[in-house]
C-alpha cells in the first residue's frame, strides 16, 4: 500500500509541474489601445497650382485656403509596456473642409465640404520625437482640390504629414506636408497643401 500512495503521489506531482510551467510561460495579456486625433484651431488645408517657367497664356489657377476641423478616432490592439518605441494606429471619420471653394477655372466644379478619412490613415509615434501621419482620403486628387463635377468620390488621395514633438508632449503637434502630383484637366499639376495642429489623446486598456 505505501509503494502504491507513492506511485499516485509521484504521479500527480507530475501532472501538476507541468500545469504550473505552462501557466508561468503563458503570454502576457494584449491590451487595447484606443486614441483620438483632435484638428486644432489654425489648421489649413491650401489647394494651389505652382508657377511654372513656360505656362501657357490664359488665366492662371489662384490659389484657395480652407481651414480644417474635426476630431478622429483610432482603435488597435497591442503588447502594452511602459516604454514603447513606435506606436502604430489607423484612424478613420471625417474632418470639415467648410471654405475651400470649387476652382473657378474649372466648369461645373464641385467643392468637398469634408474629408472622409479612410484607412490606411495611421499615425506614427517614435521614440525620438518624430510623428508622422499618412493622411488618406476619399475622392481622387482633382476632386479634392475642387476641380471635378459633384457626384461619387472615386479613388483616395494621400498626403504624407510630419512633424516632431517632445516625448510623450502630444497637446500640440504640428504637421505638415502635400500631395504635388494632382493632375487638372487642363493639363496643370495642381497640389494640396496641409498645415495641422493637431492633439493626441491616447488610452490603453487591458
Amino acid at each position: 500500500m505505501h509503494l502504491r500512495a507513492a506511485l499516485l503521489a509521484g504521479l500527480s506531482l507530475a501532472l501538476i509541474v507541468p500545469t504550473a510551467q505552462a501557466s508561468a510561460s503563458a503570454p502576457a495579456k494584449r491590451g487595447k489601445l484606443r486614441a483620438t486625433l483632435t484638428v486644432l484651431p489654425g489648421s489649413t488645408v491650401t489647394a494651389s497650382v505652382p508657377e511654372v517657367p513656360l505656362r501657357p497664356a490664359g488665366p492662371a489657377h489662384v490659389a484657395r485656403t480652407s481651414p480644417l476641423t474635426g476630431a478622429l478616432q483610432a482603435k488597435a490592439t497591442q503588447g502594452w509596456t511602459s516604454k514603447w518605441d513606435l506606436l502604430d494606429v489607423p484612424f478613420r471619420g471625417s474632418l470639415a473642409l467648410p471654405s475651400l471653394a470649387p476652382d473657378p477655372l474649372c466648369p461645373n466644379a464641385a467643392a468637398l465640404q469634408r474629408l472622409e478619412v479612410t484607412a490606411p490613415s495611421e499615425l506614427e509615434i517614435s521614440s525620438n520625437g518624430r510623428v508622422g501621419w499618412t493622411l488618406v482620403v476619399k475622392g481622387a486628387g482633382a476632386q479634392v482640390f475642387g476641380c471635378a463635377p459633384a457626384g461619387a468620390l472615386v479613388g483616395t488621395t494621400t498626403i504624407g504629414l510630419t512633424g516632431r514633438t517632445e516625448i510623450g508632449v502630444l497637446k500640440r503637434v504640428a504637421l505638415r506636408g502635400q500631395v504635388s502630383d494632382i493632375t487638372l484637366p487642363d493639363g496643370s499639376v495642381a497640389q494640396l497643401s496641409a498645415s495641422l495642429l493637431v492633439r493626441i489623446n491616447l488610452r490603453h486598456r487591458v
